[in-house]
């Protein structure tokens, strides 16, 4: 095995003595919904992707022989219980990932060493590899054989069976043949089949078409973990492999398919497998890596000549490779990425790029491969996908990239974290960031980068980066950074579990300097809040009790005692505060202070987020703008200049005007989503930034776009991002669609509405009219008229007071005055409605938040009577209005008496349209 102290020396240095030829970039290009080990991933026509398998009984690291003792002893106990094995469809045309129903051939959750082959029907073919049913360690439950093949239909979302092969196989090929048809060759049998016995590998060759399987003349020599090309006059080239004593093979072989037999061919200079082989678009075969016969990882590179059927040597690999990905691009560049080979903290060299027309590879673009965000463990089982533009798709099993032509510096300016960093907005419109760089070793300090906005804001330009020093103390926990109205800059965070840090950054500098240590009994829980008072004195929030006031001047920080009323917030939107959510008591002077915002944040993170709710305040209106049960909005919401606000985790925008929040799709931030931290720009730009996801280059784990009420706006570079979420089904009415579907109705139509008879009206009239029609009959022919007249009249005068008893409201006759017409929050106890009053009479009352109330909400009719509020539910067919007594209190709150004594107290948000309200 290649080691890391071996290869990281050269690399490094020539990475810093003279930068290396660099043919493109890598980047984030989205998420899987979960991850899967020892699978298959299929790009479809449509740009969906189908990922197919889990089960990792064999590690890509181990030699043959541990492989094969490790599938002998296998034991199913870790993966009975794995969550989430089912199969995964990227969803193209919906945008998110969908779950799918394992295949009926084999219907246990785990799965693996299969093949997965793309038809020119579009169905995927899977074949091979292992079934397991899962097990306890002790059962005795023998291993099978799995000969089923499946095959999964894209147009019909289904799995589809197909018949079985005669061979059991792993570590075969399967290659797509220009007649349509499928040829399964070599491979080896399943180990646990034969406890204690050599695996043995096999020469057979099946092949499937037209939905049958049919047995192909056997190879020359039995191989497994070979490579199989199809060449360009439609035959198949067979190279390398392990045999029957698990040695590197050097022979090669030529399927002929007008012949329909198999050909031997010159052997290669050197023995492999688990090596590449690419078709070249001059019709030659590239083989580049694989494991060697001495079991030694190689680098030699060698192709094969279709016209002279010869070997010739090519520049070798910049660095020995095995279980690699290669494929050829548009451009006629071969690209290599991946390979079990090290792991290393810093920006590694991971991909690179071979051209016929120039000797050598150069590199196409760096990873990390250890780490929280790192590659470890899946450098091997990589999809490489060419796109039409010259680029390529780069799927592992963790990360999802795309890979893109064309010069690039190994990193631009843009800071690689390590973690999520913390961020202050400077008084002069520039960004700072305090964080860990990526390429650190050990102990990562931390630095301090400014962002300045680009100077033309219509340029694609990311902006420019300075550096601002490095803080003296390392490692700090749960930190955050505040800009002083000053322009200093304050970066505070826990140094161990009981030790707040301070230090603070000087304007136009790189200096950083103590502000302060201090020692608390109790253990941080969350982030450290920091904010400033009324008076531009910072604050911080180390605990729930621990809160501290600092004086920049003297640079020392005085404990303030805190007073906490979470109990006094309950879910809604929009909600008045009756009390501050903290409050500050200086033990000196008596002095109180009001904490609303970041005591709101503090409180988020200290707990689980899916138990704590979500508060975002509205200083300009004195009153939250939203109290959210779970996690609808994220702890980080922050105000948009159109009035909207945005959060990152979970990704979504909140409407004021409607109270609505809407989710939204990863735009391309290239940042797991639990690590982004995002400022919000006063024009509406938002920056976020966070530990890369995979890729580490130019660029990498920072994002500027544009947002709005309507979202994120839409970059051309990140057209066919695969964010990491569920596929949006189709709407399907409920109660809330109906609600707003009638919502978004003519106000004529409501009055119309009005009119109409209810139900019971109707059936009253009905029994009027047929029983009139009756009478009207029988006395037609006894020629007593004058009595049918009568019974007419009396049928409409009962419909007339049927109608009237349905319409009547008691007391004073009704109104909508002016004053009332808006929308309200109504808060009942702890309970909290947002209700809209409009001048035509209805209302639109939404259901309480955290659930146990009406789907959809309440609409109706309302009106005031005198000194009563009267309403008339929709969906009520009894008929009977309820009445409620008003309270004034000014013009922007009322109160209502219910019916058994309890108020709901009204207050105001914002006007409606009105031109029929009475004043």
């Amino acid at each position: 095995m290649v080691t890391a102290m071996a290869l990281l020396p050269p690399l490094l240095a020539g990475a810093q003595d003279e930068p290396p030829v660099v043919s493109g970039r890598l980047r984030p290009f989205g998420h899987h919904l979960t991850q899967h080990v020892g699978h298959t991933t299929t790009v479809l026509a449509d740009g969906s992707v189908l990922v197919y398998g889990n089960g990792p009984w064999v590690h890509s690291e181990d030699s043959q022989a541990a492989q094969n003792q490790a599938l002998q002893s296998r034991q199913q106990r870790a993966y009975s219980t794995r969550p989430d094995t089912a199969p995964k469809l990227w969803d193209a045309a919906q945008r998110g990932w969908r779950r799918l129903p394992l295949a009926p051939e084999c219907p246990h959750p785990v799965r693996a060493l299969h093949s997965a082959t793309l038809l020119p029907d579009g169905k995927v073919f899977m074949a091979g590899g292992l079934c397991d049913q899962p097990m306890l360690a002790d059962e005795l439950r023998p291993n099978r054989a799995h000969t089923a093949l499946s095959l999964w239909d894209p147009a019909k979302r289904q799995w589809q069976g197909a018949p079985a092969l005669t061979d059991a196989r792993l570590f075969h090929s399967a290659s797509l043949m220009p007649d349509g048809g499928v040829l399964i060759v070599g491979g080896m049998l399943d180990p646990g089949l034969t406890p204690g016995s050599d695996a043995m590998v096999l020469s057979s060759v099946e092949q499937y078409a037209q939905g049958r399987v049919s047995p192909v003349p056997g190879l020359i020599q039995a191989r497994a973990k070979h490579s199989a090309t199809v060449l360009a006059d439609a035959g198949l080239l067979v190279v390398g492999g392990f045999d029957l004593k698990g040695r590197a093979m050097a022979h090669a072989e030529r399927w002929s398919p007008r012949t329909r037999a198999w050909q031997a061919v010159l052997p290669m200079r050197v023995a492999r497998h688990s090596h590449t082989a690419t078709l070249l678009a001059d019709g030659r075969v590239m083989v580049s890596g694989g494991i060697g016969a001495d079991g030694q990882i190689l680098s030699s590179v060698e192709v094969w000549d279709p016209l002279s059927q010869t070997w010739s040597d090519a520049a070798s690999l910049p660095i020995p490779l095995y279980g690699h990905a290669a494929t050829r691009l548009a451009s006629g560049q071969v690209l290599t990425a991946g390979g079990v080979w090290i792991t290393s903290a810093a920006p590694m060299p991971w991909a690179w790029t071979w051209h016929p027309d120039h000797p050598g590879w150069q590199v196409a673009g760096h990873v990390h491969t250890n780490g929280p965000q790192g590659l470890a463990g899946s450098s091997a089982h990589i999809t490489l996908a060419p796109r039409a533009d010259g680029g390529a798709l780069v799927l592992t099993p963790e990360h999802l990239m795309r890979w893109e032509p064309g010069p690039a510096v190994l990193q631009d300016q843009t800071p690689l974290w390590r973690s999520r960093p913390s961020a202050a907005l400077l008084p002069d419109g520039r960004v700072m960031w305090v964080g860990g760089l990526d390429h650190e070793m050990g102990s990562s300090p931390l630095v301090a980068r400014v962002w300045s906005p680009p100077a033309n804001p219509s340029a694609p330009a990311t902006g420019h980066w300075t550096d601002a020093g490095t803080l003296t103390n390392r490692g700090l926990m749960d930190a955050s950074t505040l800009a002083l109205p000053s322009g200093q800059v304050l970066h505070v965070g826990v140094g161990g579990r009981s030790q707040l840090i301070c230090e603070v950054w000087q304007p136009g500098s790189q200096a950083w300097e103590d502000c302060g240590t201090i020692h608390v009994q109790q253990a941080v829980r969350g982030r450290v809040r920091l904010g400033l008072l009324p008076d531009q004195r910072p604050f911080a929030i180390f605990s729930a009790d621990d809160v501290f006031v600092m004086d920049v001047a003297q640079r020392t920080w005085t404990a303030w005692q805190p007073t906490w009323r979470t109990q006094d917030l309950a879910y809604g939107s929009p909600i008045r505060a009756e009390q501050p959510l903290l409050s500050l008591r200086n033990p000196a002077t008596g002095e109180v202070v009001g904490i609303q915002q970041e005591a709101a944040r503090y409180w988020q993170g200290s707990g689980r987020a899916e138990l704590m709710p979500s508060a975002l305040w509205d200083a300009k209106e004195a009153r939250w703008a939203y109290v959210f049960p779970g996690s609808r909005m994220g702890m980080d919401a922050q105000w948009l200049p159109d009035g909207c606000a945005l959060s990152t985790w979970p990704l979504a925008v909140f409407q004021p005007v409607t109270g609505q929040v809407t989710p939204l799709r990863d735009p391309g931030f290239g940042v797991d989503p639990n690590q982004v931290e995002m400022v919000v720009l006063p024009d509406g730009t938002v920056l976020a930034a966070g530990a890369p996801s995979g890729a580490k280059d130019a660029g990498a784990g920072f994002y500027i776009g544009k947002a709005s009420c309507a979202g994120l706006q839409k970059r051309a570079a990140d057209e066919g991002y695969m964010a990491g979420g569920l596929a949006l089904e189709a709407a399907t009415p409920t109660a809330a669609s109906a609600a707003a579907s009638a919502a978004a109705q003519p106000a004529w139509v409501d009055r119309a509405k009005a009119l109409l008879p209810s139900s019971r009206t109707l059936l009253i009239t009905l029994v009027s009219v047929v029983l009139c029609a009756y009478v009207l009959s029988r006395m037609s022919r006894s020629g007593r008229w004058v009595m049918a007249a009568l019974a007419l009249v009396l049928a409409v005068v009962g419909a007339g007071l049927a109608w009237w008893w349905q319409h009547r409201q008691p007391g004073a006759p009704s109104a909508t005055p002016c004053r009332m017409v808006g929308v309200w929050t109504a808060r009942h106890g702890n309970d909290v409605r947002r209700v809209e009053l409009q001048d035509d009479g209805r209302y639109v009352m939404q259901a309480k938040e955290g659930g146990g109330d009406r789907p959809g909400g309440y609409r109706g009719r309302w009106s005031v009577q005198g000194q009563q509020m009267v309403w008339m539910d929709d969906s009520d067919t009894s008929g009977e209005p309820d009445v409620n007594r008003i309270v004034p209190d000014s013009d922007k709150r009322f109160t209502l008496v219910e019916r058994h004594g309890s108020l709901t107290v009204f207050e105001w948000v914002r006007a409606l349209p009105s031109t029929r309200c009475k004043p």
